[in-house]
Order: C-alpha cells, then structure tokens, then sequence
C-alpha cells in the first residue's frame, strides 16, 4: 500500500506539480462550474485530501468565507501552504476537527482510501444540515474503457487505486452514510480522444494536448451547455470522472 504521506509524490506522482499548474484557464472553469451549483453566500469550505490546495484556492477566490484543507502527504501540505492555504497534515480519518461546514469538496480521494467508508461517515457529521458534499472519482471500466481494453488493447488502469467507483456503487456509498444524491455528473469522456486516434494513454506529452483541446471544446459552450451535456453522459455511465452533488440527511 503507498505511503501517502511520503511516497504519493515522489513515487507514483512525480510530475504532479507541472500537471497542476499545466493549464490554468481550464481549472479556473471546473471549479467556477461546481461553485454555481453551491447556491451559498460565502460557503465555509473543507477540503478532504486537498492535495496541493488547488481546488481550495479557486473556491477560496470566488467567496468561500473560510477554506482549510486536509492532506497527509508533507510535500503537497507545504505547498498549498505556499499558496496561502490552511492546510492540516495528516489522514483526515484521524483528526478531530471542530465546527461543521457548508461544503465538503473530496477529489480523486476515496479511490486511494481502503477505509472510504469512515470518511464518508465523518465528513457527514462535520457537513451543515443544508450543506453539499461534492464528490470527484474515476469511472474505471466505464463503456469507452472497455472498448479501448477490447478492441484496442488500450489500458487505463492507476494501480494505485484499491477502490473503483462507478455512478451506482458510490451513490450507494453515500446513501449508505446518510447522503441523497442531488445532482450526477461527470468531467469529459477523454476516452473519445483515444478512439478518434489521438493516443494519449501512456504519452504524457500527448496527455497534455488532450487536457488543452477538452478545454478549448469546454470553454466554447455556456455553464448551462457545459452541465447539460456533461450530465447527459453521466446519465450513459460515461465520463472519465464521476462528479456528484450531495446533501446529508436524516434518517435515524
């Protein structure tokens, strides 16, 4: 199992920081789109496995009141704190953390967490009782993938997950931890790419194209275009990511 403390960015992510700054206009649209659906005036902000403050300096910058983040790794704690960022270091199933939030923003985390389960249970209870949890995590073996691996020979796989989520299983882990789903959706089926010949799978260079052209076509639509059609293909099962909206509830 990594060390994500230690190893996730040397090891297994070495060239993190440059995809993280690689593209900034595209970043500052995500998360400008997902701030549309907080409906919050000056949201109070948890990042879970903040990694290197990306997603927490965005939302810090379109109003969020407060914004502090969780993550274990020392490497990627400093440098959301470079960024200005509060930002405690360590596994966020360990902590004791005070007050409750009005936005849990957890991205590409569960799929590394053997124990997801407990985090989900935490977040819940640190979640205001109108709040959202927004939940960003690969959809593995999704449709397209299986046409790569089929008739292409084409593999995706990050062995580093120990966990593969689709729409199904993790609204049902949320469900499970006292969340209803409110909204489904997804970031853009690069797999297309693939499949019309531009082959980026193990081509970092090539990866790096693709990440600039699914913004170019991203940023020629509207937000209400760009959520339209992205939660159309969620509905199909596809996108390289799943995104979902959730709110906590009650139910004894």
């Amino acid at each position: 199992m990594t060390d994500y403390k230690t190893e996730y960015y040397s090891e297994v992510k070495p060239n993190y920081l440059d995809f993280d700054e690689n593209l900034p206009e595209y970043w500052v649209m995500k998360y400008f789109d997902r701030w549309k659906h907080i409906n919050k005036e000056k949201p109070s902000v948890l990042g879970i496995g903040c990694g290197m403050g990306r997603a927490l300096k965005h939302f810090e910058r379109l109003g969020a009141s407060s914004v502090i983040g969780v993550e274990p790794s020392d490497y990627a704690s400093d440098i959301a704190r470079s960024r200005g960022l509060e930002v405690i270091t360590g596994y966020f199933e360990d902590m004791a953390l005070d007050g409750l939030f009005d936005l849990i923003h957890i991205e590409q985390v569960l799929s590394h967490a053997p124990e997801f389960d407990s985090i989900l249970a935490k977040a819940r209870r640190l979640l205001k009782s109108d709040g959202l949890i927004v939940i960003e995590e690969p959809n593995d073996f999704n449709a397209l993938q299986l046409i790569l691996e089929e008739k292409h020979g084409k593999y995706w796989i990050t062995p580093d997950h120990c966990n593969y989520f689709n729409n199904a299983s993790l609204s049902d882990s949320l469900r499970r931890n006292r969340f209803e789903v409110v909204k489904t959706s997804c970031t853009y089926p690069v797999e297309f790419f693939e499949l019309m010949g531009d082959h980026y799978l193990g081509d970092e260079e090539k990866g790096k194209e693709i990440h600039e052209k699914r913004y170019k076509l991203l940023r020629s639509l509207t937000f209400e275009q760009r959520d339209k059609l992205l939660s159309s293909y969620a509905q199909q099962g596809l996108g390289r990511d799943i995104v979902l909206f959730a709110k906590g509830v009650n139910n004894g």
